[in-house]
Order: C-alpha cells, then structure tokens, then sequence
C-alpha cells in the first residue's frame, strides 16, 4: 500500500474528524460550565483565552518554520484543557467570593490571591510533563509534546493578564433573587453531592484510605500487564478504503510489510562464492519454515541465478539450484547482467560486496515486529558465523519496516521512561520547595502522577 493512500485519508478524513470531535467537546464543556457556574461570560471567557492560546501557539510555529502535522489536534485538546481549567479556576473563585457579598475589587483581591498560585502549579507542572515528550527521538512526538507545553504556558500567561482586565470590564454576574443570588437547580444538586461525599470522606476515613490503596495495588499490577502493539491498519475504520485495501492485499497478495535483510562484507566479488549464496539460501528457507503463516515471499539474486542455471539446462527441474562452481556462477552472474540486470543490481551491488534479501510479509503491528526482530536477528547471524572466517567483515542487518518498527518501538520506549523520570523529578521539587515541607510535597507529588 502506498503510504499517500494513508496520507490521503487522514488529510480528507481524519482531519475532519479531529475537528469535529474538538469542538463538540468544547461545546458540552462549556454548555457544562454555563449551568455549573450560572453566568454566560464564564463560558466567553474560557473560549477567548483558548483561541488566543491557540493563536499563540500557531503564530510562534509559522514564525520558527517548525512543521506541524495531525499531532497538532492533540495538541489543541491539551491546551484547551489547561485553557478552561484555569479560567474556571479564577471565575468559580469569583463567584464564589461574589456570592459572599464582597465588593467588586475585592473579590479581584482575594480570587488572584487564592487561585493564582493553584494556576500557577497545574501549569508550570502540565507544561514539564509534555515538554518532556521533546525527549523521545521522533518526531511527531516531539512537535506534540513541544506544541502544548508552549499552549498550557501562553493560557497561564493569557490567565493572570487578560482575564483580569476583561473581569474589570465585564464581570459575570449571576441571576439575583433580591440581595441574595440565585442558585439554580443544578448548582444545588452539585453543591449538595459534594457535601455528602465530604460527610462520607470525613466518617469512613480510615475505610476510604484503604479502599483506595487496595486499588492503586491492583492497578500497579495491572500496569505490568500492559501490551503495546500499534496496527496502523487498525487507525482505519473496517469500512474504509484503507482498511479495505490493506485486507485484500494480506489475503489475496502479498501483504503490505516489508522486511530487508543487508548483507555487508566490504570484499568484492564475494556473493560470486557458492557458500555465500548457500548461506542466502538457507536464510530464505529458514524464514519460509519458521513463519509460513506471515512470510508471502522473498527475492534475492539467487532467484534470477537459479532460473538462468535452469534454462542452460534445458529447463530441468533439477538444475533450479545454485551452482556448487565459482566459474560457473560468474559465467551465470555475467549473462544475467546483459540481460536483465536493473533486477540484479537491485539485490547485489555493482562489485558484488553487499547483498540484500527482500522479504514480503503479512501486515504486523509492533509488538510482532520487536518479537521478530529478535528471533530473526541472533538467527541470522547463527548462518552467516562460518562464513566470518573467511569475510571478518561479513555484517547482516535487518530493516525495512519491519526493523524500522521496531528500532522506533524502542526509542519511544526507553525515551519515555527517560523524559517522564525527568519530569518526575523536576515536578517533584518543584512541589517540595513551594510548600516547603517534604511532607506535602510528597503528597501533592502522589496526587499529580497517581492520575497519570
């Protein structure tokens, strides 16, 4: 399968999708807010800091040159949710303090005394945790991973500047019933599940402590039963043109994944050798045997040498092996290449020192990938060992995508159990020195990862 049908469907389809599912979510959380906190500016608010972030967040990307691809519509549910989640910050403290009757200005005074800090913690600590993807060496990831760390830090900024202005302006105001505000149904059935979930905390204390511990347990060990395995076949949906082209070709073709096997020696002349030639063949016999169910097929130049030895000799069966004499392959090898040679020179170079090995496969996803990279690999250079004696030079690589796979399964990794430690540790601390004591901390630390 050609990757533009890929690029084709996620442009003309998935794109679409992405923006659809982004603003529908918008809509209910604001439709949400709107009920939750009873004001139409707290619903304007939140989407103007957002746009702006997003604005930012562009402009500074057209600016730098630096590429963006569909990883940029994660990028925007990350900062929407930083966006909103500070703005209700500062306009649930607003209310709140209104509902108490204090004057304009000093409900100014105590929501920016209270809340700024709690904005300032969520967003110096989102924006580390997805700075640190910048350290997996791809990338998509990186462009993601810098992109909303960039978005989480311009919605802050945009929170303790153009906010306050706009709450000078146009400060929300909720429906009143007399001297007293108004509190709607929802706001009421809200308020009062969060007392009786208060109450319950406060009773069976001891209960809810151990619920949870049991649960973080469980969860812990569940964890190590984790899987990774990404199809990219299985992005598509079964009904589209993708999917339905990738099937046909795994049942009625010869798959859509590849799999190169190089082969190095840095001696010319020594795929002339009828050992080496045997050690490409039984590499080829071994995959054949040992995965019949995912090998469709392989090609290396001992399928044209094969064919050519045959027709010399009249077409006889038994002649469609490899030659045991080294005059005889280079006569082979000499009449092949005025002929058809485009197709020789794609499997051996000019000076007959470097072979390849094509192998077609079934569609895979990458945890088949790393497990067959690691079979394959120690195997190959199990065949290839004798030969060493006489080419120490002698290198056998496997890629394509297959190793491509999973080379990147293993960065990605590796890379994130780099970036997120780093993220830990620098959160850790920075949680430490605001509250000065390792205690809280500590406790704000568990808070923050155990939702990761």
């Amino acid at each position: 399968m050609h990757p533009s049908w890929g690029a084709f469907y996620q442009n003309d389809v998935w794109a679409a999708e992405y923006q659809r599912a982004l603003i529908i979510s918008m809509i209910f959380c604001l439709l949400i807010t709107s009920l939750l906190l009873g004001s139409l500016r707290a619903v304007v608010w939140p989407i103007l800091i957002f746009m702006s972030s997003i604005v930012g967040v562009l402009g500074l990307a057209g600016w730098t040159g630096w590429p963006i691809d569909l990883t940029l519509y994660i990028a925007f549910g990350l900062v929407s949710v930083a966006a909103i989640a500070d703005v209700l910050h500062v306009m649930s403290g607003y209310l709140f303090f209104y509902q108490k009757g204090q004057p304009h200005q000093q409900v100014m005074c105590s929501v920016f005394s209270k809340t700024g800090l709690a904005c300032l913690l969520t967003s110096v600590t989102t924006s580390i945790g997805v700075f640190s993807l910048y350290f997996i060496n791809l990338r998509v990831i990186q462009t993601m991973g810098l992109l909303s760390g960039i978005g989480v830090l311009f919605a802050f900024i945009l929170t303790i500047i153009l906010l306050p202005i706009l709450l000078n302006w146009f400060p929300p105001r909720p429906s009143r019933r007399g001297n007293d505000t108004k509190v709607t149904f929802i706001q009421r059935a809200v308020q009062s599940f969060l007392k009786r979930i208060e109450k319950l905390i406060s009773v069976y204390s001891k209960i809810v402590i151990v619920f949870f511990a049991v649960g973080g347990i469980l969860l812990v060990i569940g964890m190590t039963r984790i899987e990774i395995d990404t199809v990219f076949s299985e992005y598509y949906p079964p009904e589209s043109p993708v999917r339905k082209t990738i099937n046909l070709m795994d049942e009625q073709f010869l798959g859509t994944e590849n799999m190169e096997i190089l082969l190095e020696t840095k001696t010319e002349g020594a795929f002339r050798d009828p050992e080496m030639l045997h050690a490409l063949e039984s590499i080829k016999t071994w995959l054949e045997i040992r995965y019949p169910e995912l090998v469709t097929y392989n090609w290396t130049m001992n399928n044209q040498l094969k064919q050519t030895h045959k027709k010399l000799m009249g077409s006889d069966e038994e002649a469609y092996k490899i030659p045991e004499s080294t005059v005889l392959i280079s006569q082979l090898l000499l009449l092949i290449e005025t002929g058809d040679y485009e197709d020789l020179e794609r499997m051996v170079s000019i000076d007959y020192a470097n072979a390849r090995m094509s192998v077609s496969l079934k569609t895979i996803g990458s945890k088949k990938s790393v497990e067959l990279i690691n079979v394959v690999q120690p195997e190959l250079e199990r065949i290839i060992a004798p030969l060493k004696k006489r080419y120490p030079s002698l290198k056998i690589t496997v890629t394509g995508r297959v190793g491509a796979w999973a080379r990147v399964f293993d960065a990605i990794s590796w890379s994130q159990i780099r970036s997120f430690g780093i993220a830990f540790l620098i959160i850790s601390l920075i949680m430490i020195g605001i509250f000065g004591s390792l205690r809280l901390g500590l406790v704000s630390v568990y808070q923050i990862h155990s939702r990761c």
